[in-house]
C-alpha cells in the first residue's frame, strides 16, 4: 500500500501532488493546479510516480509523460 505526497514547492503551476496505490503496481495520481483545479489520473504505474517525484520540473514531466495518458477525471 502506498500513500505519498510529492514536494511541488518549485513548480509554478502544480501546487500539490499525491499518489495512492493498493497493490504497489498502479494507482491514483491526484494533483492540484495554481487555479485550484484538481485532477485524478487512474491506473498510473508506480514507476511513473517515482520519476515524477524526482523530476526537476514537475510541469514538464507531467506534460511529457502523463498528460493525455491514463484515465483522467476532473474533480
Amino acid at each position: 500500500k502506498i500513500e505519498e505526497t510529492a514536494n511541488t514547492s518549485n513548480s509554478s503551476w502544480i501546487t500539490s501532488a499525491k499518489y495512492y496505490s493498493c497493490d504497489g503496481n498502479t494507482g491514483y495520481f491526484i494533483f492540484t493546479t495554481d487555479k485550484g483545479h484538481e485532477y485524478i489520473h487512474n491506473g498510473l504505474p508506480t514507476y511513473i510516480w517515482e520519476e515524477f517525484k524526482k523530476a526537476q520540473s514537475k510541469g514538464l514531466y507531467y506534460n511529457a509523460n502523463l498528460k493525455n495518458r491514463y484515465q483522467v477525471k476532473l474533480k
